[in-house]
């Protein structure tokens, strides 16, 4: 998903950076898709939308803070550094 990359560094706080290693495993269990892109990026990006939603305070206070340059990309680590987590502990 090389187009949310771009799309996320002109919107940061609306689309964020959607990777195949990361995000993909995080939502679908794996790093390949078994449905089209278009659909896949709705499907993530409204629950993207649910997570920001529900942790906005939280994120909102790491904004600024290291890699977290933006609302979007605060969830994005978060994501991140839960899958490290899981793959080290599996």
């Amino acid at each position: 998903m090389a187009n949310s990359k771009a799309l996320h560094h002109v919107l940061p706080d609306l689309v964020p950076p959607i990777d195949r290693e990361y995000t993909f495993n995080f939502f679908y269990d794996r790093s390949t898709l078994s449905i089209d892109e278009g659909d896949a990026f709705q499907e993530m990006f409204c629950q993207l939308d649910e997570i920001a939603r529900r942790n906005l305070s939280e994120i909102g206070s790491s904004v600024g803070r290291g890699w977290n340059t933006s609302h979007s990309k605060v969830v994005d680590n978060a994501i991140v550094g839960y899958m490290i987590n899981k793959q080290r502990t599996a």
